[in-house]
C-alpha cells in the first residue's frame, strides 16, 4: 500500500495513513493491523459513511467506538503536539 498524505486547507500535519485492505474482510484487516502493532486504526465501512463517523481502534486501548472525522483529527493533533499516547 501506498502511503496517503495528511493535508488540509493549509495545515501540515506528520501523519502516515494507509488506505485500503487489498481484499481482506474487515476482521481479518484489523487483526493485521493489531498484529502490526499500528497504533491508530480507522475503519469506515458503509455504517460509517452513512453516519458520517469512523469507527477507531488503537493498539493499546483497543476500540474506541465511532467518532465524527473532526474529533478524531483533533485527538490527533493534540496527542502529536503533546507526543503522548491517543
Amino acid at each position: 500500500m501506498e502511503p496517503l498524505p495528511a493535508t488540509s486547507s493549509g495545515n501540515c500535519w506528520s501523519f502516515l495513513a494507509y488506505a485500503g485492505t487489498a481484499g481482506l474482510s474487515v476482521g481479518k484487516a484489523i487483526r493485521g493491523a493489531e498484529t502490526d502493532k499500528v497504533p491508530v486504526m480507522c475503519v469506515i465501512g458503509q455504517r460509517e459513511a452513512s453516519d458520517g463517523t469512523v469507527s477507531v481502534r488503537t493498539y493499546a486501548g483497543g476500540d474506541l467506538g465511532p467518532m465524527r472525522a473532526d474529533d478524531l483529527l483533533s485527538r490527533l493533533v493534540a496527542a502529536n503536539s503533546n507526543k503522548s499516547p491517543f
